[in-house]
């Protein structure tokens, strides 16, 4: 380290380059990015199981879906709780199985009157990409993936 003679501080920067060409301004910044991965990995897994992503086609039909629900809700179960009326539609669509299939659900669109708002295909997308395919090879979700649904989660 160099003195500097008029104020008599010492020079503590570093040079670009170290002799074997590796720069220790980037060996820093290496440092500082690899501990931000760190504590980034740190926070994600705090968070718990992976969501599942629906695709574009999937994320309109659950909005159609909200929305079918919802105005349904507010024109027949206005004296109802929304919790109260989420429970009966998951139980209507609810199969023997435990799950809410596509058939299950289409069922209850088309006895709200909504069968036209909606199709059988996009119902199938969702529950193959909110579940998977069901032993009698009919796609169907989980309940509480339907829950989410009806409390806006999705």
């Amino acid at each position: 380290q160099k003195a500097n003679k008029r104020t008599n501080h010492r020079d503590y920067s570093y040079p670009l380059t170290s002799p074997n060409n590796t720069s220790h301004y980037c060996l820093i910044i290496q440092n500082m990015l690899a501990n931000k991965v760190i504590t980034a990995a740190k926070a994600m897994s705090k968070l718990g199981p992976q969501v599942r992503c629906l695709s574009t086609h999937g994320d309109m039909t659950v909005h159609k879906l909200q929305d079918i629900f919802e105005q349904y809700r507010i024109e027949n179960y206005a004296q109802e709780t929304p919790s109260r009326f989420r429970k009966e539609i998951c139980q209507a669509a609810t199969s023997r199985d435990g799950q809410v299939a596509s058939d299950g659900l289409f069922r209850v669109i088309h006895n709200i009157g909504a069968s036209d708002r909606v199709t059988m295909e996009e119902l199938e997308t969702v529950c193959e990409e909110l579940g998977d395919t069901s032993p009698n090879h009919t796609p169907a979700m989980p309940v509480d993936k339907m829950m989410e649904i009806l409390q806006n989660k999705i």
